[in-house]
């Protein structure tokens, strides 16, 4: 544990340098910091959230992107599972345009201070795993033609976690926990697809993916599938637009129960400009599936969003607003009601609120200061109250944070 401790430091300062070097070539930067106390019935925890983003153009076609966020609380939260870890993502890309885009990247994730995990309780319940690191490796390819929408990709993902197994003891009639030596899961997932514009408004497509687990012998988690869609985007009227999109995919795996084997899932979203500074849309989303024969098509889930918002136009940064929503999700408990406001108090100051209401899990009531010292930069003050559902204590959550365009 002390190595990857050890580890995670020095990569955090050299990523600090690295970045430090790339805003000297110009490069565009955003940096955003926040700083948590949170307050429940036990001790107050201490919450440091650092994200920092810098785009370098290369010369050319090729550009640079570095994404670095690091998160670290000096006590377990709730349910997370890590006090600290620290994520990287270096990505080159390579654009021809009205021919073709190529990404190369590589995302790294260090976990410290872990607790054992459950990962994969459906085949071996006697396993907990302490994270320790990931590496993701990605290719895209996508080609940048006006009707045409095609791309292909490839991801590596090695998590390397140290097991913990659970032996039973029958002198003391209880299980002991035996560290094993570190190892390594590999995800596998590649894909290709395309879709065609046949009409301005509708286009067709088809795809297909694969994923290996090769950490799995009994391939529970590996699946391949194929299928098609449609999209549809049209404009009605000059204030009322309609899209909407029908995808059918048929997956195999020989674990698979029969009536998973062809997923459904279909979308409508209808958006309407009611007024100059009032708009809003409702969308539908179902999520069916069938087994091979097409025989009968099962409920997965219905999802129904409303969305209504109005702008202020004393605001000359159209930052003011309020809106109010509703999602309903019966199907997987996740109905909620929520509500924002945002409204500019003095020149660069702003003030917001905000409330969601989630019968089956959490109320969250929020608010936050801020003054922006430029036009796209600001520092905030923030407070959070986790009204939880399921006996866990209140959180409050009392900060300071930035947010820094350089």
């Amino acid at each position: 544990m002390r190595k990857v401790c050890a580890c995670m430091s020095k990569q955090r300062y050299l990523l600090i340098l690295l970045l430090l070097l790339l805003s000297g070539l110009k490069a565009q930067t955003h940096l955003k910091t926040e700083f948590l106390g949170v307050v429940s019935e036990a001790k107050p925890i201490w919450l440091n959230r650092t994200q920092v983003e810098t785009r370098q153009n290369l010369g050319g076609n090729f550009s640079f992107d570095l994404n670095s966020r690091w998160d670290a609380a000096d006590h377990l939260l709730g349910d997370f599972p890590q006090q600290k870890w620290l994520t990287a993502l270096a990505e080159f890309t390579y654009q021809q345009p009205q021919l073709l885009k190529v990404c190369a990247s590589y995302r790294n994730t260090l976990f410290g201070s872990p607790n054992s995990l459950g990962l994969y309780p459906n085949w071996n319940s006697l396993f907990e795993y302490q994270r320790q690191m990931e590496h993701q490796s990605t290719l895209l390819i996508e080609d940048d033609l006006p009707r045409l929408d095609a791309e292909a990709y490839a991801i590596h993902r090695n998590l390397r976690v140290k097991p913990i197994e659970y032996i039973y003891d029958f002198g003391t009639d209880q299980f002991i926990a035996t560290p094993l030596p570190e190892q390594g899961l590999d995800n596998v997932y590649s894909g290709i697809s395309a879709a065609y514009e046949v009409l301005p408004y509708l286009s067709l497509g088809a795809f297909t993916d694969i994923k290996r687990a090769n950490f799995d012998t009994d391939d529970f988690y590996s699946l391949n599938s194929a299928g098609a869609q449609a999209d549809l985007n049209y404009k009605l009227s000059r204030i009322l637009r309609i899209s909407g999109s029908v995808r059918w995919t048929n997956r195999y795996n020989e674990n698979l129960p029969p009536q998973a084997t062809n997923l459904a899932q279909s979308s409508i979203r209808l958006q309407h400009n009611l007024l100059s500074n009032l708009n809003g849309y409702l969308s539908f989303t179902n999520n069916s599936c069938s087994d091979a024969r097409l025989d009968t098509l099962y409920l997965i889930s219905n999802l129904f969003r409303a969305h209504l918002q109005y702008t202020f136009s004393y605001d000359p940064a159209q930052d003011s607003y309020l809106l109010a929503g509703v999602k309903l999700s019966t199907q997987n408990d996740a109905d909620a009601y929520f509500a924002e406001a945002k409204s500019v108090l003095l020149p660069r100051w702003y003030a917001s609120a905000g409330v969601r209401i989630t019968p089956d899990a959490y109320n969250r009531y929020s608010g936050q200061l801020s003054w922006n010292f430029d036009p796209f930069s600001d520092v905030f003050f923030t407070y959070r109250l986790d009204d939880n559902k399921n006996g866990s204590p209140r959180l409050h959550y009392l900060g300071v944070g930035s947010n820094i365009y350089f």
